[in-house]
């Protein structure tokens, strides 16, 4: 599972562009998508060292991504709470790696709980303004840490991207790496994209959500 990688970082890259751009407008869909792909996700991690079949893993996986989207789709106040919340996320791991804070620290955790917490809140009360903020800010940091990364392993290796097959956990690991030795380059993308999102998320403004 998850072997062809150079595929799920273009899907990445695509709903990323969405997220920023058209967050606002499709925000419904959006989280029902990555809704899906955490639930799948969480599911491949927890079964990862069961020893079931390759077809099992993968049934029980979409089951779960399903459920979570399904459930996200239909809580959709709780789901405005979390888009708000993942402006709050994203603002503390850049703190954090800002100034060399651990993540997974005492102290890196109690800034994300608190940022999270404090954003997904204020985007119940103000819903457009911050909505479209996280959207533009979230959509902008993963189209430049996905899109970026894309890039820098296709100058490096070519069309061959195309046929190398890499396991779920190295990437993870590859794409901390590249946030952390390229992160200068990533905050100016991130800017540039998030105020250009804001901007034409503002302007269109938009119903369908």
């Amino acid at each position: 599972m998850f072997d062809f990688f150079a595929v799920n970082m273009l899907i990445q890259v695509v709903l990323a562009f969405m997220l920023c751009f058209f967050g606002y407008r499709h925000l419904r869909l959006l989280l029902s998508i990555y809704a899906f792909m955490a639930g799948f996700l969480g599911c491949y991690l927890l079964i990862a060292s069961l020893s079931l079949t390759v077809l099992l893993k993968n049934i029980l996986c979409i089951v779960a991504g399903l459920l979570i989207s399904g459930l996200t789709y239909l809580f959709y106040k709780i789901a405005m709470f979390a888009a708000g919340a993942g402006l709050g996320l994203t603002a503390g791991v850049i703190l954090c790696y800002s100034f060399s804070i651990p993540i997974f620290g005492t102290i890196g955790l109690v800034i994300l709980l608190a940022l999270g917490l404090a954003a997904g809140a204020l985007s119940i009360g103000y819903k457009r303004l911050l909505l479209i903020l996280s959207t533009s800010i979230c959509g902008a940091l993963l189209l430049s840490l996905h899109g970026g990364y894309l890039i820098d392993r296709f100058a490096h290796v070519g069309f061959g991207l195309l046929t190398i097959q890499q396991p779920l956990h190295s990437t993870f690991l590859a794409l901390q790496t590249f946030f952390s030795t390229s992160l200068p380059y990533i905050l100016g993308a991130t800017l540039i994209l998030a105020i250009a999102g804001m901007v034409l998320q503002f302007k269109k403004g938009g119903r369908r959500k």
